[in-house]
């Protein structure tokens, strides 16, 4: 973990929480701030423009890539779940090793937070970006941001996806990686003489042939729970009603036996709330197997610092 909460005044360490897992989580003293160069007018300051981040990925791959077979920097929001028989991602990239797949990536689509799981949030109207109407996108005590979130705008295979995808690879392949993308991989660093004499085809365009996607039906896809503010609720119940379901920021999941019919409009009661348009599509496997599991190991560990065993 690369904590740079230190280039922030009042801004409480990771230290803490990063010492209960002692041999399994290192942290990087990382006091950088994000520093912006691309600056735009209006709401969109810095847009797209991350270098902190840049420089502790690329320092991540110096520090640990000699040391590691695979490779991948995530953000907390991004949930990589393995699906179909793969009950772990290491089963999954043991198949990659056997196809000789050297960068495995994952698909991007900002999720949506759950009506069902927030349906009893606190309603707010006022002056400040919620003239007609939020609803507060905090998560609720006991719940998970990987269960919250669990909505897809499709089902899969996703096609409607951000060109932001994440790459789990191998370092000693990849030379040069830049946060979405393999930007030098000793493939592509070859000259057209070694890659004829190699057997190879040469072009000026290269054109990586050790990539591919996952399959989101029977490998692996990843869930990504950007969090929403309040403000992008404004007018929600107008937005997810029956009658219109445009620009609805809140998920709503199809009923699993219904998922048949997402090419037409299928009105759905949510808690509450009636005739909200069903919008999104939760994934099983999280919902019976992840959420559970993710449960239960939040609980233990609050139970021994309850205890104070940590």
């Amino acid at each position: 973990i690369f904590d740079n909460s230190g280039s922030f005044s009042g801004t409480a360490s990771l230290k803490p929480i990063t010492d209960l897992y002692p041999g399994y989580v290192t942290r990087i003293n990382w006091p950088a701030k994000v520093c912006n160069n691309n600056k735009s007018g209006g709401k969109l300051q810095n847009k797209g423009e991350r270098s902190s981040q840049y420089a502790a990925e690329s320092a991540c791959r110096l520090r640990f890539g000699a040391h590691s077979e695979w490779l991948m920097s995530v953000d907390t929001d991004e949930y990589l779940v393995p699906l179909g028989n793969h009950t772990e991602l290491k089963s999954l990239l043991n198949e990659m090793k056997e196809e000789d797949t050297r960068i495995l990536q994952f698909k991007s689509k900002r999720a949506k937070i759950r009506l069902d799981d927030i349906s009893n949030n606190e309603l707010i109207e006022d002056s400040n970006g919620c003239r007609k109407g939020c609803i507060d996108t905090s998560i609720p005590e006991g719940k998970t941001f990987l269960g919250v979130y669990n909505c897809d705008s499709e089902l899969p295979v996703r096609r409607n996806t951000m060109p932001a995808e994440k790459q789990i690879y191998q370092p000693d392949y990849v030379k040069l990686h830049f946060v979405h993308y393999s930007a030098i991989t000793t493939e592509s660093q070859l000259s057209e003489k070694e890659l004829l004499s190699d057997g190879k085809i040469f072009k000026h365009r290269y054109d990586e042939s050790r990539v591919r996607f996952a399959d989101e039906k029977v490998e692996g896809t990843m869930l990504h729970t950007k969090a929403y503010v309040t403000e992008e609720t404004n007018d929600w119940s107008s937005k997810c009603s029956y009658l219109s379901g445009d620009s609805c920021k809140l998920g709503i999941p199809f009923p699993v036996d219904m998922e048949a019919n997402k090419e037409k409009s299928v009105r759905v009661h949510v808690g509450k709330y009636a005739n909200m348009t069903a919008n999104c599509y939760a994934h099983v496997e999280i919902d019976d197997i992840w959420v559970p599991k993710l449960t239960k190991a939040i609980e233990e560990r609050l139970s021994l610092k309850l205890n104070g065993k940590d």
